[in-house]
C-alpha cells in the first residue's frame, strides 16, 4: 500500500502546485480592464478633429460678415477728372487741393504731371479735363484758341543754384547776359572762377521759362543760351542739386523747403508771398487752369474750378507759399508798372542790350539738308544759344569749311 500513497501524495502535490500558480494568471486580469481606460480617453480625442469640423466651415459663414463692412466705406467716386500740365502747377497748386475736393465731392482727379504743352494739348483733344499752365495763353497756337485759362495763384520765378555756389543774388541786368550766353563765369556776376553751367527745360514754351523769357525779352519764345536741357523743372532741379557751378529757373512753390537747392534773391528781392504781393519781387507769374470752353463734363468740371477759391483751397496754396489770386487782384491791375520797371532797370545796360537782338537777327538759317560737322555744329548752337561766343566761333569754322570746300571745287583758285 506504500506505494499508492506515494502516487495519491503526488498527485495532491500537483494538484497544490497548480492552485498555487493561479493567482498570478489572475492578477494581470485587471490589466485587461485597463486597457478599455486607457482606449477610452484616446477615442474621445481622436473624434475631437471630427467635432471641429464644422467650426473649419465657419469661414465661410464669416464671408457675408466682410460685406456690410466694405459698404460702410462708402461707394466709389461717382466720377474722375483727368488734370494734365507742368510740375510747377502740379505740386504748387493742384495737388493737395484735389485731395481735398476728392474727400468732400467724393470724385476722383486723376494727375498726371509733365509738361505745359502736353497738359494744353490734352485738355484741346478731350483726353484731358483741365490742364495747369503757368504762362498765358498763345494766340499762335491753334491747339489753344477754345480753351479758358482761368487766373488761381500767383508763383515766383526763382533762380536756383548749388548751397555750395557763394553767390546769392542775381540782378535782372545780369540773368538777361546770362541767358544770352553773354555772361559765361560766375566770378562775372561775383563768384568763383567758374563757368555758369547753365540749365533749362527742352519742352517748347514750358510755362516757368517762357513767362521769365517774356518779362526779360518780351517775347516767351527767345531763344537762350542753356546747353543743358530736361524734361521738366523736377528733373533739372535734381540735376543742379548735383553741379556746384548749376543756375536753373523754377518756382518757388516748387522748392521753398529744399536745402539742397539755393534760392538767389532777384535784384536784391528774396522770393516770397509778401515780395510778390508788394511787388518788390520782379519775377513772378500766373498760374492757370484750363479748361475747354465746350466741355461734356462741365457739370463735374466748373464746381472743382469753383472749389479753388474756397478758404480750405486757399490755404493748401498758401501753405505752398501760393498767393492766391483772388486775394490780390490789385496786383494783376499793376502789371503794366511791373513791366516798366523791368525795362527801366534793363535799359541801364544799354550798349550790350542793343547788341542782343542783332546777334539773333543775324544768325545763319538752320538748313534742313544734310550739312558737314561744322554747319551741324553751327546750326544746334544757333539753336541753343545764338549770341554766346562759342556760337561766333561756330559760325567762323562753318565758314572757314565752306570756302575751303568752295576753293577744291574751283581747282584751288
Amino acid at each position: 500500500m506504500p506505494a499508492r500513497h506515494v502516487l495519491i501524495a503526488a498527485l495532491l502535490f500537483l494538484a497544490g502546485g497548480a492552485y498555487a500558480a493561479d493567482p498570478a494568471p489572475t492578477a494581470p486580469k485587471p490589466a485587461p480592464a485597463a486597457k478599455p481606460a486607457t482606449a477610452t480617453p484616446a477615442k474621445p480625442a481622436a473624434a475631437a478633429p471630427a467635432a471641429a469640423k464644422p467650426a473649419a466651415a465657419k469661414p465661410a459663414a464669416a464671408k457675408p460678415a466682410t460685406k456690410p463692412g466694405a459698404k460702410k466705406a462708402g461707394p466709389p467716386p461717382k466720377a474722375t477728372l483727368i488734370w494734365r500740365g507742368d510740375h510747377a502747377t502740379g505740386r504748387g497748386l493742384v495737388a493737395d487741393i484735389a485731395a481735398l475736393y476728392e474727400k468732400e465731392h467724393k470724385v476722383r482727379i486723376t494727375l498726371q504731371p509733365f509738361s505745359t504743352i502736353s497738359g494744353l494739348d490734352a485738355v484741346a483733344a478731350g483726353s484731358a479735363d483741365l490742364a495747369g499752365s503757368a504762362r498765358l495763353k498763345h494766340d499762335g497756337r491753334e491747339e489753344e484758341k477754345n480753351l479758358n485759362f482761368i487766373p488761381q495763384a500767383f508763383d515766383a520765378i526763382v533762380p536756383i543754384t548749388h548751397p555750395s555756389n557763394p553767390v546769392n543774388n542775381l540782378t535782372l541786368r545780369q540773368l538777361r547776359q546770362i541767358y544770352l550766353g553773354r555772361v559765361q563765369n560766375w566770378k562775372e556776376v561775383g563768384g568763383k572762377d567758374a563757368p555758369i553751367n547753365v540749365y533749362s527745360v527742352a519742352a517748347p514754351m514750358d510755362g516757368v521759362e517762357y513767362s521769365l523769357r517774356y518779362l526779360l525779352y518780351r517775347k516767351g519764345e527767345q531763344r537762350i543760351y542753356a546747353p543743358r536741357q530736361y524734361l521738366n523743372v523736377t528733373v533739372l532741379e535734381e540735376g543742379v542739386t548735383l553741379d556746384p557751378n548749376g543756375l536753373g529757373l523754377t518756382s518757388l512753390s516748387g522748392v521753398y523747403a529744399r536745402k539742397d537747392l539755393k534760392m538767389l534773391s532777384v535784384s536784391g528781392i528774396p522770393a516770397s508771398t509778401d515780395s510778390i504781393a508788394n511787388g518788390t519781387y520782379p519775377l513772378y507769374m500766373t498760374l492757370y487752369l484750363v479748361t475747354r470752353y465746350e466741355d461734356p463734363k462741365r457739370e463735374l468740371v466748373d464746381p472743382f474750378v469753383a472749389f479753388l477759391a474756397t478758404p480750405e483751397a486757399k490755404a493748401a496754396m498758401r501753405r505752398h507759399q501760393l498767393l492766391p489770386y483772388a486775394d490780390a487782384a490789385g496786383l494783376a491791375a499793376r502789371e503794366p508798372e511791373r513791366l516798366a520797371a523791368i525795362d527801366d532797370e534793363l535799359k541801364r545796360d544799354a550798349a550790350l542790350e542793343a547788341a542782343a537782338p542783332a546777334a539773333v537777327a543775324t544768325s545763319a538759317p538752320v538748313s534742313t539738308t544734310p550739312t558737314g560737322a561744322p554747319q551741324a555744329t553751327l546750326a544746334s548752337k544757333v539753336a541753343t544759344a545764338p549770341g554766346a561766343e562759342s556760337t561766333q566761333e561756330a559760325r567762323v569754322r562753318a565758314e572757314e569749311a565752306a570756302a575751303k570746300k568752295a576753293k577744291e571745287k574751283t581747282g584751288g583758285k
